[in-house]
């Protein structure tokens, strides 16, 4: 999960295991400071930053990187703005699949 300025709220149990971090290395801080920056990449900063302001959902978008540790993979990326009680979208759900030993 993203805030408006996409640093990560947190983070599941299957994220912190796959990239081999903590939630300490992880939460609060942008996405694009991870990893030392593996996530940096101008068309996905582009698909994130309509996520909120402009309601936009993107799905599959493919992410292929050699990554600390976990060596090179291929992320199918999905999201989407998640609703707070009072109808105004404040987070961003930002889903990761491990594609790369898929056919």
């Amino acid at each position: 999960m993203l805030n408006n300025e996409l640093k990560v709220v947190t983070a599941s149990r299957s994220f912190y295991q796959c990239f081999q971090v903590t939630a300490e290395q992880t939460v609060g801080r942008p996405i694009y400071e991870l990893g030392g920056g593996q996530w940096i990449a101008p068309a996905l900063r582009d698909l994130l930053d309509a996520v909120l302001p402009q309601d936009q959902a993107f799905e599959d978008y493919l992410v292929e990187h050699d990554f600390p540790g976990i060596g090179h993979r291929k992320m199918l990326l999905n999201a989407r703005s998640i609703t707070g009680q009072t109808g105004e979208r404040q987070l961003i759900l930002l889903a990761m699949d491990d594609v790369t030993d898929k056919a």
